[in-house]
């Protein structure tokens, strides 16, 4: 079985809400990283924004609608590609607030 919503896929969509054998997903997170003041070094700061849709379907002749999502988080880097993160997610109907290391995909 395939779902949408969690910690990884289309956050802000509670886990388990949206089943079925297969899914389609589609996202796209924006990264930005603050540079050190006064310096032209980054900082360990960054912030992201996303939005998402996604459906899904038993057979691709019977795809459902469209589920969307979008939402912000702050990233603090502990080590070099380790980033420690709070995301803050906005579904249909629902949100949810996620925290974890390393990017969500």
């Amino acid at each position: 079985m395939s779902g949408l919503g969690g910690t990884n896929n289309l956050r802000g969509n509670h886990p388990g809400q949206f089943i079925d054998k297969s899914n389609l997903i589609f996202q796209l997170e924006y990264r930005h990283t603050f540079n050190r003041l006064f310096s032209d070094e980054f900082s360990r700061h960054g912030i992201v924004y996303w939005i998402g849709a996604g459906t899904i379907f038993d057979n691709i002749s019977n795809i459902n609608k469209a589920i969307f999502n979008t939402g912000f988080g702050y990233r603090y880097r502990l080590q070099p590609q380790i980033n420690l993160r709070l995301d803050i997610g906005f579904g249909s109907n629902n949100f949810g607030i996620y925290t974890g290391l390393n990017e969500a995909f």
